[in-house]
C-alpha cells in the first residue's frame, strides 16, 4: 500500500485549470435605460419544450418582451425584443471581452487575454481576441435586424488608440433581432494532446476563427426571425419531446425559485420532481451535440476566469455521470461527442499507457506528486507489447487541452462503461464494430498488463486507488481495489461480449489479447464481502471503516453494483452487502456536500429495488444541493453532474434493464403513487412506456426498434395479456418468477395489460442470532404478520447468491453449521412467505470467525 500528500499542488494545480483554454468567452449588454424600480408585471422563464427563455415586463405603460434561444442548426444565438404600440423600442447592445489583462496566476506564471470589439455602420459588431496561454483564437459577429425606427453605431478606443468598446444603438424600433456566431480556432485533433507546449497545440488547425463567425452570421442571417426560430425548435424538440414523465404535479402558480424554497421547507411538490428530471435532459442537449466538444464539470456554462475545477473532464465518476442519463433518457446520439473526443486524445492515452507500464512518472493534472512504485514498475514491465500493443488508459483530471494518467485501471473502465452502454442500449453494430470494441480492445490491452496471478489464482491489479478516498488524511493505494477489480471484470466480460457479436476470435490477426482476457476474467473476484456484512473498498479491510473515510462521497465499492451490473438481482447476496455500505456511507455529512454524490447514492438505491430510500436521496439532492436556478451544486459551486446524476437516478426508479431482462417501475417510491411515462429506452433498443395506479402497473407499451427477444419482469405477468398494436394477441413464454419473453419485430409496439400484482407481504423483524454450542446457533426472530413459513438462507464468504438452509413456521430455528460454514464469514437471512407463496424481503444477522 503507498500513500501520497499533495507538494507545492495548488501551483500546479492553478497552471493546469488556466491551461484548460475555458475562461468566459463575453459579457453582452443590452442597455434599455429603464428604472428597474419602475418596473412592473416583471416575468423571466425558460421553456423546457422548446428552449426559448422569455422576459417580458411593463415600463411606464409600454410592455416590452423578449426571447432569447441558442440554434443548433444555424450555429447562432438569436434574441427577438419588441415593444407594445409604435416606436417603442430603443436599446444599446454593448458586448465586453471580461478578464481581458495580462494577469499573474503567481510569479512566474503570467498569462494574457487581449481583444476589441468593434462596430461597423452595417448594424455589425466583431468581437476578436486572443486567450494567450494555448493561444486560442476568439471571435464574435453580432448583427442587429431592426423592424422600423434608427440604427447608430459608435466605437471608443484602448490605450494603443485602436478601436474599441463598440456599441451598436437602436431607436424608434417596433421590434429587432440580434443574431450572434462565435467561434474560435480550436479543433479537435491528435495535437492538441500529443504536443505538450501549450502554444502549439493548435498549430495544425485550419480554422479561422474570424471567418468561421462570419460565414455561420451570413448563413444565419438567410432565414427570418420566425424561420430561424421554427427551425430551433424542430431540432430541439426531435429530442427533448421523445420523453414525458408524470407524478401527478401540475403547473404550479408560483416562480420555479419560491417552488424551490417551498419544496425546501418541506411543502414536497411532484411538479418539481418531473422538472428537475426534465431540466436534466435538457441541460445535455444544449451541452453535447455532434460537433461540439463534451459538457465539462459545469456543463458549458462559465462565468469565472479560472472556473471550479478548470471546467475539467474528471474520469473517476464526473464525464461517466455526465452521459449517465443519456441512453436510458432516450438521447444517445448526445454521446457522439465523447466520441470524437476520444478519438482526439486516444494517441497520448496510449502513450501514457506504454510510460505507465515503463514506470515513468505519473501526470495526474491534480497538482499530486504521485508516487513511484519500483515494484509495481517491475511487474508491469514484464508485460510490456504482450499481445501487440500496451492499449490505453486515462487519469482522473483532464482538461480540454490536456489529459492525464493514473496508477490502476478503474478509470479507463470506467470509460469505457459508456461505450458498451451506447452499443447495449442502441444495438448499433456499425458503432460497435468501429468505436465501442476498439475502446474495449485498447482498455483490455492496458488492463490486463496491469495484473498478476496470486498463489490462490486470483488475478489482482498490481497498484490502484478507491478514488480519492484517503487513509490518515493522505490519498491511499494499494493492491486490488474492489474499484479497479470491478471495472476490469466489466471490461473484460463487455470485450469478450463484442468480440463475440461481431464474430471476432482470439486467433484473428491482432486478436490475442482476447485469450488473454478469457484466461484472466474468471479470476479477477471483482466483490469481496466484509465482516460487517459490506462490499469491501479494500481486499485488506476487515469492518466497514476500517480504511478510508468512513462517509466519503465516492462509494466505488460499488462500481461493480452501477454503473456496472456485476451485482444485480441474481446477485442477492452481494445485493444485501451493497445496501449494507450504502446505509453506512449515509452516516455522515461528507457526501452529502456534493450534489453528484446525492444523485449517485440515488442511483444506486434504484439499483438495489429501494424507491423510497432513492426518492430520499433525490429529495436530498434538491433540497439541499440545488440552487435557485435549479443548477447543482457542490462547495466549489456550480457542477452539473449532480443536474445529469439526479435525471439518471430518476430513470433507474423507472426503469432497470441491466439484469438480463426488462424491469419497469423497479423502484418505485410511495410519494409517485400514481403516474405514468413514455420513451425511456431500455437496453436491446427498445422504448417503453408505463401507467400505474396506487403503486400497482396497469399498462406497459414496448417499442421494439431493433426487433430481437423482449424480457420483461413485474409482478404477475404470467397472466397478463401481450399484444401488437392492431390487438393482435402475441404468445410468450414465462421463463422464471415474474418474467416473460416473447419475440418482437422492429418497428412494432406491444401492449402488456391484465396481469394481476400480487399484494406483498410483511418482513419478519429483530433477527438474533445466539451461539448454542460448536458451531451450533439459535435463531430467532419477530413475525410477520400474513407469514404461514420462513425460509433460511446462507452465504458463506463471498458467495454472490443464498442457499436454502431450512424453513420453519415457527419464529425460531436451530441451525449446526456444516463444515462448508465453520469458521467462516457466514451471512444468514430470513424472509417470509405467505400461503399464494409471495417472499418477503430479507433480514440478515451475520457469524464472524
Amino acid at each position: 500500500m503507498t500513500i501520497v500528500k499533495w507538494k507545492d499542488g495548488e501551483r500546479r494545480l492553478n497552471k493546469r485549470l488556466f491551461g484548460g483554454g475555458l475562461n468566459n468567452f463575453s459579457e453582452t449588454y443590452i442597455d434599455f435605460g429603464h428604472d428597474y424600480e419602475k418596473v412592473e408585471d416583471y416575468s423571466r422563464d425558460l421553456d423546457l419544450r422548446t428552449a426559448v427563455s422569455t422576459v417580458s415586463y411593463a415600463y411606464n405603460g409600454v410592455k416590452y418582451s423578449r426571447e432569447y434561444f441558442v440554434s443548433y442548426p444555424d450555429k447562432a444565438i438569436v434574441i427577438h425584443l419588441s415593444a407594445s404600440g409604435e416606436g417603442n423600442l430603443g436599446f444599446t447592445l454593448r458586448p465586453t471581452i471580461p478578464y481581458k489583462q495580462e494577469y499573474m496566476v503567481e510569479k512566474g506564471d503570467r498569462y494574457s487575454k487581449c481583444g476589441r470589439v468593434v462596430a461597423c455602420d452595417d448594424q455589425t459588431i466583431t468581437l476578436s481576441g486572443n486567450l494567450g496561454y494555448n493561444n486560442v483564437d476568439f471571435a464574435a459577429k453580432y448583427k442587429v435586424v431592426n423592424s422600423g425606427g434608427a440604427v447608430t453605431f459608435s466605437n471608443g478606443t484602448d490605450a494603443q488608440g485602436n478601436k474599441d468598446n463598440g456599441t451598436v444603438t437602436v431607436s424608434g424600433a417596433n421590434s429587432a433581432y440580434i443574431v450572434i456566431t462565435l467561434s474560435t480556432n480550436f479543433e479537435l485533433s491528435s495535437t492538441v494532446y500529443t504536443e505538450s507546449e501549450p502554444e502549439k497545440k493548435l498549430k495544425n488547425t485550419k480554422t479561422n476563427a474570424l471567418e468561421t463567425a462570419e460565414s455561420e452570421l451570413a448563413s444565419a442571417l438567410l432565414y427570418t426571425y420566425p424561420q430561424l426560430r421554427e427551425r430551433h425548435v424542430a431540432d430541439y424538440e426531435s429530442l427533448f419531446g421523445r420523453v414525458d414523465v408524470d407524478f401527478g404535479g401540475t403547473v404550479p402558480l408560483v416562480t420555479t425559485d419560491v417552488l424551490l424554497s417551498n419544496y425546501k421547507s418541506g411543502k414536497y411538490d411532484t411538479y418539481l420532481d418531473e422538472l428537475y428530471f426534465q431540466f436534466g435532459r435538457y441541460l445535455l442537449i444544449s451541452s453535447s451535440r455532434k460537433g461540439s466538444v463534451p459538457p465539462n464539470l459545469q456543463g458549458t456554462w462559465n462565468r469565472y476566469n479560472l472556473a471550479p475545477w478548470g471546467s475539467g473532464y474528471w474520469h473517476n465518476i464526473n464525464i461517466q455521470m455526465n452521459y449517465s442519463h443519456a441512453f436510458s433518457t432516450n438521447l444517445a446520439e448526445t454521446f457522439g461527442a465523447y466520441i470524437d473526443f476520444w478519438r482526439a486524445f486516444l494517441p497520448k492515452a496510449e502513450q501514457y499507457a506504454t510510460s505507465a507500464l515503463l514506470g515513468e512518472k505519473y501526470e495526474s493534472n491534480l497538482g499530486l506528486d504521485l508516487p513511484y512504485n519500483e515494484e509495481a514498475s517491475k511487474k508491469y514491465l514484464k508485460n510490456i507489447g504482450k499481445d501487440g500493443g500496451n492499449g490505453w488508459t486515462i487519469g482522473i483530471g483532464s482538461q480540454l487541452f490536456d489529459i492525464s494518467t493514473f496508477p490502476g485501471c478503474g478509470n479507463v473502465g470506467f470509460t469505457t462503461q459508456m461505450f458498451w452502454d451506447y452499443y447495449d442500449y442502441t444495438r448499433d453494430t456499425k458503432v460497435l464494430g468501429d468505436v465501442v470494441y476498439p475502446a474495449l480492445k485498447g482498455a483490455s490491452l492496458y488492463i490486463t498488463k496491469t495484473f498478476e496471478k496470486e498463489k490462490d489464482g486470483t488475478y489482482l491489479s498490481i497498484w490502484g486507488d478507491s478514488p480519492e478516498q484517503h487513509v490518515d488524511g493522505v490519498w491511499y493505494y494499494t493492491k486490488g481495489t474492489t474499484y479497479d477489480q470491478s471495472f476490469a471484470y466489466s471490461n473484460g466480460y463487455n470485450t469478450l461480449k463484442a468480440a463475440e457479436i461481431l464474430g471476432i476470435k482470439s486467433s484473428d490477426r491482432g486478436e490475442s489479447v482476447l485469450a488473454t482476457v478469457k484466461e484472466q476474467l474468471p479470476s479477477y473476484d471483482p466483490i469481496a464481502v466484509g465482516y460487517s456484512g459490506q462490499v469491501k473498498e479494500f481486499r485488506e479491510e476487515n469492518y466497514y471503516g476500517d480504511l478510508g473515510e468512513y462517509a466519503h462521497r465516492h462509494v466505488s465499492q460499488l462500481v461493480g453494483l452501477y454503473p456496472g451490473n456485476i451485482i444485480n438481482s441474481e446477485t442477492p447476496a452481494w445485493i444485501d452487502a451493497a445496501k449494507y455500505t450504502l446505509s453506512q456511507r449515509e452516516k455522515g455529512s461528507a457526501g452529502d456536500e456534493w450534489g453528484w454524490s446525492i444523485a449517485h447514492r440515488q442511483s444506486l438505491w434504484a439499483r438495489v429495488g429501494d424507491g423510497n430510500e432513492a426518492y430520499r436521496q433525490y429529495r436530498k439532492l434538491l433540497t439541499k444541493r440545488t440552487l435557485t436556478n435549479l443548477w447543482a451544486k457542490t462547495p466549489a459551486g456550480f457542477q452539473i453532474d449532480g443536474n445529469f446524476g439526479g435525471a439518471a437516478g430518476v430513470s433507474e426508479m423507472l426503469l432497470q434493464s441491466h439484469s438480463g431482462y426488462i424491469e419497469p417501475l423497479a423502484a418505485l417510491p410511495d410519494e409517485w403513487s400514481s403516474g405514468s411515462y413514455s420513451g425511456l429506452v431500455a437496453r436491446g433498443n427498445f422504448e417503453l412506456g408505463a401507467r400505474w395506479e396506487n403503486g400497482k402497473a396497469t399498462l406497459f407499451s414496448i417499442k421494439s426498434k431493433s426487433g430481437g427477444t423482449c424480457r420483461l419482469k413485474y409482478s404477475g405477468l404470467e397472466g397478463a395479456l401481450v399484444e401488437k398494436s392492431d390487438g393482435t394477441a402475441v404468445s410468450f413464454t414465462s421463463v422464471a418468477e415474474n418474467v416473460i419473453s416473447f419475440d418482437t419485430c422492429a418497428g412494432e409496439t406491444y401492449i402488456v395489460r391484465n396481469f394481476k400484482v400480487a399484494d406483498k407481504i410483511d418482513a419478519p423483524s429483530e433477527f438474533c442470532i445466539e451461539k448454542t454450542g460448536r458451531h451450533k446457533y439459535r435463531f430467532s426472530w419477530k413475525r410477520s404478520a400474513d407469514a404461514v413459513k420462513y425460509n433460511i438462507y446462507k452465504a458463506v464468504e463471498n458467495d454472490s447468491t443464498y442457499t436454502l438452509v431450512g424453513e420453519t413456521a415457527e419464529a425460531i430455528y436451530t441451525h449446526q453449521q456444516d463444515v462448508g460454514e465453520q469458521n467462516k464469514r457466514v451471512t444468514y437471512c430470513i424472509c417470509a412467505v405467505s400461503d399464494s407463496g409471495v417472499r418477503s424481503d430479507r433480514i440478515l444477522a451475520y457469524v464472524n470467525p
